[in-house]
This record gives C-alpha cells, sequence and structure tokens, in this order.
C-alpha cells in the first residue's frame, strides 16, 4: 500500500471517529479551522567565500507558493485534529552547478510539496489513547538526517510517512505507564537526471515504553525503554540486458534504556538524573 492510500485510510478512520463524537448531544464540542496562504521569493548567494571569477555554486533563485488548512475538532474526551498544506516552488534562475550537468535545465528540478498530518486522541483521568500520522513529501535530505550528505542533497524528492499509536495509563495512583509504535517509511523518487544517484529507501519500527513511579508530589523515578529497526532496501541496481533488481542495503537495530530521577523544585523549576545504556 502506498503512503497516500495508508495515509487516506487512516483519515477515514479518524474521520468515522469524529462523526460518532459530534454527533452526541450529551457532549459539547468546539472546532477551529485555521487557513494559511503564502507566497515567498528566495535567494541563495554564497557572497563572501567565493572568487567573483568564478561560477558560485550555491546562487539560486527560487519562488515558493503554500496553501492549507488546520481543522481541529475538541469534546470533552476527544480531540480530532486533521491539517495539511500543499506548495510549489518554482526555479527562476540559477548559476550554480546545475548547469555543469549535461543538458539539463535548473526549471527541471521544479517541484510540488505535501504536508498533511492527522491526530485522534482519547483522554480519561486514568487512560488515553494517541493515534496520528504525518506524510510529507519534498525535498530536503537535511531536513531529515540533519547534514549535508552531497553537493545536491537538496534536490532529492522524498515521500516521508510516519504512523504512530500511543496508549498512557495508570494502575495505581503513584504508578504509570506509556506504550507508544511507530512505522516509517522513507520512499526516494528517481531523480531528473542520471547524474544523481537514487539514495536507499528506508523502513523503520520503534517501539517505546515509559513505566513511572511518585514516589511523592514532587520526586518521580522513571525507566524508558525503545528498541528500533532501521532497514534501507529497494535500492535500483542496473542489471545485464536492461534489466534493474533491487537490493537490501542495511538492516540496523537500536536499543536503548534510560533510568531517570527528577525532583520539581517548583511548578516551574525541575532538576534530573539519568543514566543508561545503549
Amino acid at each position: 500500500m502506498r503512503a497516500y492510500e495508508k495515509w487516506a485510510s487512516l483519515m477515514v478512520i479518524l474521520f468515522v471517529f469524529a462523526l460518532g463524537v459530534l454527533d452526541r448531544p450529551a457532549q459539547a464540542a468546539n472546532s477551529k479551522f485555521v487557513p494559511k496562504l503564502m507566497v515567498g521569493y528566495n535567494y541563495d548567494n554564497n557572497v563572501a567565500a567565493v572568487d567573483p571569477d568564478l561560477v558560485d555554486p550555491v546562487a539560486m533563485q527560487w519562488i515558493s507558493y503554500l496553501v492549507g488548512l488546520d481543522a481541529s475538532f475538541k469534546t470533552q474526551y476527544y480531540l480530532l485534529q486533521l491539517g495539511g498544506s500543499a506548495g510549489y516552488d518554482q526555479y527562476i534562475n540559477s548559476s550554480s552547478e546545475l548547469k555543469n550537468l549535461w543538458d539539463v535545465n535548473y526549471r527541471r528540478f521544479d517541484y510540488y510539496h505535501l504536508d498533511l498530518h492527522g491526530l485522534f486522541s482519547y483522554t480519561r483521568p486514568n487512560f488515553a489513547i494517541d493515534l496520528a500520522d504525518d506524510l510529507i513529501r519534498s525535498r530536503l535530505i537535511s531536513d531529515i538526517f540533519q547534514t549535508e550528505i552531497s553537493d545536491f542533497s537538496d534536490l532529492y524528492l522524498y515521500t516521508d510517512n510516519v504512523a504512530s499509536a500511543q496508549v498512557r495509563f495508570r494502575i495505581k495512583e503513584p504508578l504509570s505507564f506509556l506504550f507508544r509504535y511507530e512505522y516509517e517509511t522513507l520512499v526516494y523518487e528517481k531523480p531528473p537526471t542520471d547524474d544523481l544517484a537514487q539514495p536507499a529507501d528506508l523502513t523503520r519500527q520503534s517501539g517505546f515504553g515509559k513505566i513511572a513511579y511518585a514516589i511523592n508530589p514532587r520526586a518521580v523515578i522513571s525507566l524508558d525503554l525503545r528498541a528500533d529497526q532501521w532497514l534501507y532496501g529497494d535500492e535500483i541496481v542496473p542489471g545485464s540486458g536492461g534489466t534493474e533488481t533491487k537490493v537490501e542495503v542495511v538492516d540496523y537495530n537500536y536499543y536503548y534504556a534510560l533510568l531517570t530521577f527528577s525532583y520539581n523544585l517548583s511548578p516551574k523549576t525541575s532538576v534530573a538524573a539519568s543514566g543508561g545504556a545503549r
């Protein structure tokens, strides 16, 4: 199932929940809608670090268009949030390294970007469940990995979808639990030119659990446990006779445990000490 289809399925489920909740006359409901509209001009230029006689490798101009809407519906026990934005980036000039690519016009790198998000939350005094999904389609790999991995790291198109389910509950007054599961798919599109290599897709699963015990109203001791599986795969490898195959690249597992003691000195001030292993 594609990322768009997963997001649409979850949105339908959340909408059905909302209809059932808002249809109850015993619960007063309130709603809020926030529209978004933006047109921006972007100019990127390395003014001080480039020899004026050379072509600036980062000089570029483009216009961004964005329109979106966020909506929320809330009752005493339920919260539904749906929102999203869609935009288009149009390059209007470039003296960058894009011109060094054979037969490539920088306007070929124009792209649409999409950001959709949804949240359903059911909360009672001793129990709460949260379902959320975020779908992002954009370029900027640096937004995900927090690093520039190549000269063209801002030019790869990707679709990133993160779905999560979380449960919080309290059995007895001093003891509380939290469990969360996340599933992420990061899919890259084939670059618009063969001079750019296509990164490997990513599938991530994360499980998180937290147990907290309140020694007294100010002191709390907690244990955090987490396990992640990162699977980089589906890299397209050219084969003989014009065929293409997909191969698994990396399978990475990650675990950690953290024990924390926190103490509230005042309603706005607290101190904490933590120790753990990973």
